[in-house]
């Protein structure tokens, strides 16, 4: 167990990292369930002490990313304790018989954790089962539903309920197109999700967003360039997929480099907000890993073009002036 200063330090990491942007938390009933829990730990219940240690955990592993600069707040822990000590206040639960928003908490930031320290090449493919069961679960307590079983809540917890259902939603959703491949592609659909992409960009820019903003817009930007590249990819790695496949082939390659966009930008963001963004980019590794896969396929292949002709009408990201961009701050040569 960590003292309560390195425990607050390790809190606030992970409210810098995850929360701002997941929602996953109540955050004003946590303070006062966490000061309840430094004056009287031994009354902690084990759903909510399974919540505190994942989240220790994940504190621990954001403040890991940049240990470079920082000083190791808890060297002689190992890496997974915090995660196998909440997975024992899990199991003394009753996870599906009588489960509460503390065990659904628990099992999301458990999703999010396999993400941050990556347990497998693509986090989603041991994922899935966890992702059903939260859902499973979450509907049986009526999240789902516009009104929950409770007529003591007020509209402030309806609306945090909601919040927390499209959290869950969203670990949720990149594991659907692992088994509901489309039979055929419609150009229009593709269409309008890359225009609303370019809209939401457009948009954000004008706004001035506020960190905790900016970096929803990140989150959300790369979850659907990831399911279009999902649903995109079969198809796209057909051999004559510039001329069978032209709007695959186009919107994987777009894809692919809008997300490495992202991480750049992520890993050069300023000195003051460097660290909590190289943290935040970590949960997004498996997209990274995937999008740096699906270009290396596109570079491979001498006979494969990078950018449409003028007449596909097809107004994607310039491939060789992005690609270009980091060779020329690296003195690289680009031919």
């Amino acid at each position: 167990m960590p003292t309560r200063v390195v425990g607050e330090k390790l809190i606030s990491m992970y409210i810098d990292v995850v929360e701002k942007t997941h929602h996953f938390l109540a955050l004003p009933v946590f303070q006062q369930q966490l000061l309840r829990f430094w004056d009287r730990p031994t009354e902690a219940e084990d759903g909510w002490l399974a919540l505190l240690f994942v989240i220790f955990f994940l504190g621990q592993e954001a403040h890991r990313a940049v240990s470079c600069v920082l000083i190791d707040l808890l060297p002689s822990v190992p890496r997974t304790e915090f995660l196998e000590v909440s997975q024992g206040f899990l199991h003394r639960t009753s996870l599906i018989a009588h489960p509460n928003l503390d065990i659904i908490r628990t099992l999301c930031l458990m999703v999010v954790a396999k993400q941050m320290v990556q347990m497998s090449c693509s986090a989603m493919d041991t994922s899935w089962c966890l992702t059903g069961l939260i859902v499973r679960i979450a509907m049986s307590m009526g999240l789902h539903s516009a009104r929950v079983d409770d007529p003591r809540l007020g509209r402030a917890e309806q609306q945090m309920l909601n919040v927390l259902w499209k959290s869950i939603m969203y670990l949720n959703l990149p594991t659907t197109p692992l088994d509901q491949k489309p039979m055929r592609l419609l150009c229009k659909y593709t269409a309008e999700t890359r225009y609303l992409l370019l809209r939401a960009s457009e948009a954000l820019r004008i706004s001035h967003p506020t960190t905790g903003e900016a970096r929803q817009a990140i989150m959300l930007d790369i979850l659907f360039r990831w399911l279009l590249l999902s649903v995109h990819r079969p198809f796209a790695h057909d051999e004559c997929a510039p001329l069978r496949y032209p709007l695959s082939y186009w919107t994987c390659l777009d894809c692919a480099l809008a997300i490495l966009v992202q991480q750049r930008d992520l890993w050069g963001a300023p000195p003051d907000s460097s660290p909590v963004s190289r943290s935040f980019a970590r949960l997004f590794w498996p997209d990274f890993l995937v999008a740096s896969l699906t270009l290396s396929l596109y570079l491979l292949r001498a006979d494969w073009p990078l950018d449409p002709p003028p007449s596909s009408g097809y107004s994607g990201m310039p491939a060789r002036a992005t690609l270009q961009t980091p060779c020329d701050r690296a003195g690289i040569s680009g031919n």
